[in-house]
């Protein structure tokens, strides 16, 4: 104390230091006060040993013992028990490697503390898991019948904790994990043995075997013995058991408790067979019978004269195979017969056990000849026409009939043919089995008349006039045109015709030969008749004078653009509305000439009047100064007349001062004034 200054052995600088030696050690310290006066001071640290407790590693044992091993460092030793009750330690607490001793399954933490001497302590902890293994005790029920469950209870130590591992030889096991109880079926017969371990902590059992016996399956075989003809009593059945415990009883559905029926109808029959231990199983057999044994022969039949049929025995029910009989004969099941009047013929049979059929019969009908008869509506006809043959039929076995025509296909009646040429047709009649009649008849077919025409023109300006010509010679024909616009027919060979509308007209001509045969012929869209225009115009104004002669025209024309135009003055024009200006007065006839796109014209012409006017130019003002410029007064006119013309000039006060009564037409001036008084 009393420094302003210091300095350390460690050669730090303040009044106080921190040290951590690792052994004895000793510091030195030199203060200097405000004199600078020093002073040395020395201080000892004595170091003693710091205790390092180790308890050991963690353990787990399938025991209630086991041996510490604590690692002792410096000073005194002790165990402490953190978690766990009545723990042994031998020989003593204060042994590094005490064994403990338990009396139950749990973990143990134990705690290893350490001290110096010193007040220097240390402690550290093991964690010990002592495990008594437990049994795996456990028992099965016996199983009456084969397939039914045993059940399985445990009896050993275990409890929820634990690990139970099974071993099931094939079994069907519910649940078949865990504690249990299970139930068990096998499929197999015979000695069955079940397993268990039982684990806790890792700490398995020894494992225990229990067998039981899984008896073999009571089944049995039946075997019968079939009635040989519909509707006996000779059918048996027997019944053989197997598997199960002997002795054996016996029960069937019709009240009989042997193993074998004998002597029974046809039926379904079931037994119920029962071991001692009340195990049942149950089959059953059908003893079947034939169905009745049934035959039928072909219905009656109907055949044409020496015509053959074939009769058929069919049979139902009964055995197979079956013998037949024909009128008492062995014989097949069919026949075939031609007999020449009606006959009845007696089926029979006999199934493979020897059972008779019932008796069936056929009568067969032979019927008459077919004859057959033509009616035909024409002998001649017109190529193209019909013919109607009308077929009468009698005898074979009656309606219906089959028609045949020449070429061997179906027709039906009336017949209807159209011949080409002259010749014979051929008509067969067959009744239902075949039998026919062939009979024909002989058409003679007029071919039709030629018809061909031309005309001198097809298409022109309405109306349009043609010239018609049939081009064939003339042999007997007779004619008749039908031109298409509903106007007049024509019979004659080579008509001409004018058609007033345009429109497009289609021309038929029907030529009729010696033989009345008609052959008509239709020229279609033959002829096209233009339509004409229609020209017409106005114009404004109506009227003109020659002050002003122009004239607006307006084309009104239907059906004609373009058109021409003629102002009868010399001039024309291809305007559609022109406007024209006439070059005097007088009356013009102004036409018009429309053309269609085809080329077909229409005209039209109007008088056009220009009529004479009147004008007048007075000036107002001259200057009579000889000059030559404007020195005279005097008028222009047009329309004005020399006879009675008067022109005079007043003064302001109502006095003449210049009069004349001279106008020339031809000029069209008057007399001049110089500008002088009289």
């Amino acid at each position: 104390n009393g420094g302003v200054s210091y300095i350390w052995s460690t050669s730090e600088l303040t009044n106080s230091i921190s040290v951590s030696p690792n052994s004895n050690a000793t510091y030195y310290v030199t203060g200097t006060d405000a004199n600078t006066c020093t002073n040395t001071a020395q201080y000892t640290v004595t170091v003693t040993e710091m205790p390092n407790a180790n308890a050991g590693d963690d353990a787990a044992v399938c025991q209630l013992n086991y041996n510490l091993n604590a690692i002792p460092s410096v000073g005194f030793g002790i165990w402490t028990v953190a978690l766990g009750d009545n723990v042994n330690f031998s020989p003593s607490v204060n042994s590094p490697n005490a064994t403990i001793t338990v009396g139950t399954t749990g973990i143990y933490s134990l705690i290893w503390h350490e001290d110096n001497g010193n007040g220097c302590i240390d402690a550290d902890t093991v964690v010990v898991q002592l495990t008594q293994p437990p049994t795996s005790d456990f028992t099965i029920s016996s199983i009456p019948c084969y397939g039914d469950a045993a059940v399985i209870n445990y009896s050993g130590t275990g409890n929820a904790l634990c690990t139970y591992i099974w071993s099931w030889n094939d079994a069907n096991v519910v649940p078949g994990i865990g504690i249990g109880p299970h139930i068990s079926t096998w499929q197999a017969s015979g000695t069955q043995t079940v397993g268990l371990i039982v684990s806790l902590n890792n700490c398995p059992s020894t494992q225990t075997f229990v067998t039981v016996t899984n008896p073999t399956l009571l089944t049995s075989t039946i075997s019968h013995t079939d009635i040989l003809c519909n509707g006996e009593q000779n059918g048996m059945v027997v019944s053989t058991p197997t598997g199960g415990t002997f002795p054996y009883s016996y029960q069937w559905n019709n009240g009989s408790n042997t193993s074998a029926l004998t002597d029974v109808y046809a039926g379904l029959y079931t037994v119920t067979i029962t071991d001692i231990n009340g195990c049942t199983t149950t089959n059953e057999a059908s003893i079947n019978e034939p169905t009745q044994f049934v035959i039928g022969s072909t219905p009656d039949q109907s055949i044409c004269y020496g015509l053959s049929t074939t009769l058929n025995i069919s049979a139902t029910g009964g055995t197979e195979p079956y013998t037949y009989y024909w009128n008492g004969l062995l014989s097949n099941n069919f026949i075939t017969v031609n007999p020449d009047t009606t006959t009845t013929y007696t089926a029979t049979a006999i199934d493979a056990n020897g059972c008779a059929s019932n008796i069936s019969s056929t009568i067969v009908t032979v019927s008459p000849k077919v004859e057959l008869a033509l009616n035909q509506s024409a002998n001649s006809i017109c190529i193209g026409e019909p013919v109607i043959i009308i077929p009468i039929i009698t005898g074979g076995i009656g309606a219906p009939y089959t028609l045949l025509n020449d070429e061997g296909n179906i027709v039906t009646s009336p017949v209807y043919i159209y011949p080409e040429q002259s010749g014979w047709h051929t008509i067969t009649a067959q009744d239902g089995c075949g039998t026919s009649d062939t009979n024909s008849i002989y058409i003679t077919v007029y071919p039709l008349p030629p018809a061909n025409a031309n005309a001198d023109f097809s298409y022109g300006c309405q109306p349009l006039t043609v010239q018609f010509n049939e081009l064939n010679p003339e042999n007997g024909q007779t004619y008749l045109w039908n031109f298409g616009d509903n106007a007049d027919l024509s019979l004659a060979k080579n008509p001409v015709h004018t058609y007033k509308q345009a429109g497009t007209y289609s021309v038929t001509l029907t030529v009729t030969s010696e033989h009345n045969c008609q052959n008509v012929i239709t020229y279609n869209n033959f002829i096209t008749v233009w339509a004409k225009p229609v020209a017409h115009f106005i114009w404004n104004p109506y009227a003109a004078s020659f002050t002003n002669p122009v004239i607006t025209f307006t084309n009104m024309t239907e059906n004609g653009i373009p058109s021409y135009w003629n102002f009868g003055d010399g001039d024309s024009s291809n305007l559609e509305n022109p406007v024209h200006r006439f070059p005097n007065i007088g009356s013009f006839l102004v036409e018009l000439i429309a053309v269609s796109e085809n080329g077909c014209l229409d005209t039209v012409a109007y008088p056009i009047e220009i009529k004479e006017g009147y004008t007048f130019y007075a000036p107002t003002a001259f200057s009579p100064d000889n000059d030559n410029k404007n020195d005279e007064f005097y008028i222009l006119a047009h329309g004005i007349k020399e006879a009675g013309f008067y022109l005079g000039v007043y003064d302001r006060w109502g006095e003449i001062i210049w009069e004349t009564t001279n106008f020339d037409e031809t000029t069209e001036q008057s007399d001049k004034w110089d500008g002088s008084a009289k």
